[in-house]
């Protein structure tokens, strides 16, 4: 009887680390329309991926951003390394939550998603909330309810 009730406990435990293996850290996969952050990326890459810019600006060696309308793509070195996004143009977190997440998304149902597919707090700041630490993390400001702007620096820039 005992040795039942042992196994019970450790199948028991196992599937609750399994269920958290499968969670996404939120920092670590966060992309935007497919592309991870942290990835290497060229000019082509990114013009292919996101289309013509409306604007890049080169502000030193290897320091580039690539504008789309008031979004912003920050690529240093060929690494992508930040992006804020101020409209529904393109979607982040693709590769955790199906569909992924825009500006203009309900704020409520956003933070059901990353909960259920993220490992994380959720931290309500002034402006909105954000996911992982105050280190590294995704912001999102919210206004009436409704997603404002997305943004996401490397922890390393």
């Amino acid at each position: 009887m005992n040795r039942s009730i042992l196994i019970t406990l450790l199948l028991m435990l196992i599937a609750s680390f399994s269920s958290f293996a499968q969670k996404a850290h939120i920092t670590n996969n966060f992309d935007i329309n497919g592309v991870k952050i942290g990835s290497m990326v060229t000019c082509s890459t990114i013009k292919s991926k996101f289309g013509e810019p409306t604007r890049i600006e080169e502000v030193g060696p290897g320091f580039m951003f690539f504008y789309y309308g008031k979004n912003e793509l920050c690529v240093i070195n060929n690494e992508l390394t930040s992006i804020i996004v101020y409209d529904n143009q393109f979607p982040v977190l693709t590769s955790i939550i199906e569909g992924g997440v825009r500006v203009g998304d309900n704020a409520e149902e956003v933070k059901a998603k990353i909960r259920q597919k993220t490992t994380g707090d959720i931290i309500e700041t002034d402006k909105g909330f954000m996911v992982g630490t105050y280190d590294v993390h995704v912001s999102f400001d919210v206004s009436l309810r409704k997603i404002t702007s997305i943004s996401y620096h490397l922890e390393s820039y």
